[in-house]
C-alpha cells in the first residue's frame, strides 16, 4: 500500500475506511495480514461516487470514487432484504 502523489490507493481507502482508523505504520512496513482481512467481514463501510457520462452522452453511470468509514452503523438486511436485493436473472417471453 501507497500514498502517491494521486493521494491513496484504492487498497488504503477500503482498509481505513473497514478498519475506522488510519493505517498504521506496523502495516505499511508489513502489509495487511489475514487476521486483519477476516476481522473486515461484516464492516460497513461508505462509499462516494461520481457521476459520468458514457462517450457516447447517452448514458450516465456512477463510479466509485472513495471508501469512507461509517459515521452512524446500520443493522444488517433481513433475509427478505436481501433476497429481494438480489439481482434476478432477466426473463425471456416467447
Amino acid at each position: 500500500m501507497y500514498i502517491s502523489s494521486k493521494g491513496k490507493n484504492t487498497l488504503y481507502q477500503i482498509v481505513e475506511a473497514l478498519q475506522g482508523a488510519t493505517v498504521t505504520p506496523e502495516q505499511e512496513a508489513f502489509g495487511i495480514t489475514g487476521k486483519d482481512v477476516n476481522a473486515f467481514i461484516g464492516k460497513q463501510c461508505r462509499v462516494g461516487t461520481v457521476n459520468n457520462p458514457s462517450k457516447d452522452g447517452t448514458k450516465i453511470y456512477s463510479n466509485i470514487d472513495k471508501f469512507l468509514y461509517v459515521k452512524e452503523k446500520f443493522a444488517e438486511l433481513t433475509a427478505e432484504e436481501k433476497e429481494t436485493a438480489t439481482i434476478k436473472p432477466k426473463e425471456t417471453t416467447a
